[in-house]
């Protein structure tokens, strides 16, 4: 990630800002990637497909007036954009609130990338360690939806002696809490979904042990003060339900996440937070 130097433009209000960029450097990082096309506008529309992108990934404006900034933070169900690209679009458009995307496919809370997947250098640092540089985007609210992975990679290329305890990943999410409090940034964690039934690099990545720690994991997270209960909306018996299942078994579909899209505007709503 780069930043350029401020640039001077006047522009009416509404009018649309075209940038080109050329690189020669053809080699692209996951965060490169999305699923969605509802904010990344790529020739590719498969919605099972990943498209592949470069650009900028957001433009400083300076203006009179200041605007609630939420940032997303997660792994790939949030970096896909299948739920957080149709509900940044309601965000911005309906409640005046810009959006950011931090989530980074294959992150875990505990853990940096440690794997043998292709992609595991992209993969980011630890999501405990990187939180604190999402801070300086300061954002007023946070919509958190990470640790599956902290569950679902040890085993399947990583080694399975970082699974951690539920007490770890949960304490872990609660110290986060705690850090966005004294930013004076509100903290909305989502409860962990389920994934049963997932294969990883060849390996069924899932198991009734990963399964009791996710359960107790949530058990603490819904005693937190604004969770959004997630888990139980997109899943049944420890699985996700097919209205949302793209096909692994772990992320959402398009259709399924803009249905998710809408039960967490529902409860940013019901819960007085937007």
């Amino acid at each position: 990630m780069g930043w350029s130097d401020w640039i001077d433009l006047n522009l009416d209000s509404n009018q649309f800002i075209k940038i080109t960029i050329a690189s020669p450097n053809k080699t692209i990082h996951s965060l490169g990637l999305t699923i969605s096309n509802d904010l990344i506008k790529t020739k590719q529309t498969d919605p099972l497909e990943p498209k592949y992108f470069f650009g900028v990934s957001s433009i400083q404006v300076q203006t009179e007036k200041i605007y609630p900034k939420l940032a997303f933070f997660g792994d790939s169900l949030t970096n896909q954009g299948n739920f957080s690209a149709p509900l940044a679009l309601e965000l911005e458009s309906n409640f005046n609130i810009m959006t950011a995307n931090f989530g980074i496919s294959g992150n875990r809370l505990l853990h940096p990338g440690h794997s043998t997947s292709k992609w595991s250098n992209s993969f980011g640092e630890a999501g405990f360690t990187r939180f604190d540089h999402m801070l300086d985007y300061q954002p007023n609210i946070i919509i958190f939806m990470e640790g599956i992975n902290d569950f679902l990679h040890p085993g399947t290329g990583t080694p399975v002696n970082e699974l951690p305890t539920a007490n770890a990943l949960s304490s872990a999410i609660i110290e986060l809490k705690k850090r966005a409090k004294q930013h004076k940034t509100i903290f909305i964690p989502m409860t962990i979904t389920p994934a049963e039934g997932n294969i990883n690099g060849g390996v069924y990545a899932w198991s009734f042990e990963k399964e009791k720690l996710r359960l107790e994991t949530n058990e603490t997270l819904l005693k937190l003060p604004n969770v959004i209960d997630l888990a139980n909306f997109v899943g049944k018996n420890g699985q996700l339900i097919s209205t949302f299942d793209c096909g692994d078994h772990v992320h959402f579909s398009q259709a399924g996440g803009k249905i998710v899209a809408d039960f967490i505007k529902e409860q940013l709503i019901r819960k007085k937070l937007i």
